[in-house]
């Protein structure tokens, strides 16, 4: 048997661009968002006053100039403002309000808007807005019917 010699492999190296992904960027500027809507009484009866705290909160690189926010539900509309906010920073809103809810009311759409004139120029328009409900209960709930249902079996 004649012995075989190995085959010499040689490896040619390829030039291949190494795949490199780029971080997104962050767009650069202010961005105002409603962080929080929160009612001064979170489940009301019917006949409660409710007031709100609106937080806006600038989550941009860059402070924010004047600003309106408008809290509308039912026949609540109100719009206060803001003198600016700093890149970063909270403001708190208080006691926006009164909202009057009345009996036969079971839930409220709670709708917030910041920058609605559209004053600062916002790296992300899209997010200026927040909406919730409010769970108002009756306050004259009706009685409890019998055990067995409402329409308890009759007696034999």
């Amino acid at each position: 048997m004649q012995k075989r010699e190995p085959k010499k492999m040689t490896i040619q190296p390829t030039l291949a661009r190494p795949f490199t992904s780029r971080p997104t960027q962050p767009a650069h500027g202010p961005d105002l968002i409603v962080e929080d809507v929160i009612p001064s009484n979170a489940f009301p009866y019917g006949g409660d006053k409710v007031t709100f705290d609106v937080i806006v909160k600038n989550q941009g690189d860059q402070a924010a100039g004047a600003f309106q926010v408008r809290l509308t539900a039912e026949q609540l509309d109100k719009t206060v403002r803001g003198q600016g906010l700093a890149a970063g920073a909270s403001l708190t809103f208080r006691q926006i309000g009164p909202l009057y809810t009345h009996a036969g009311q079971q839930l409220i759409w709670v709708d917030t808007n910041v920058d609605t004139r559209n004053e600062v120029a916002e790296s992300r328009e899209d997010n200026n807005f927040l909406t919730t409900t409010l769970s108002v209960q009756d306050p004259f709930p009706p009685p409890p019917g019998p055990p067995g249902g409402p329409n308890p079996p009759f007696p034999h």
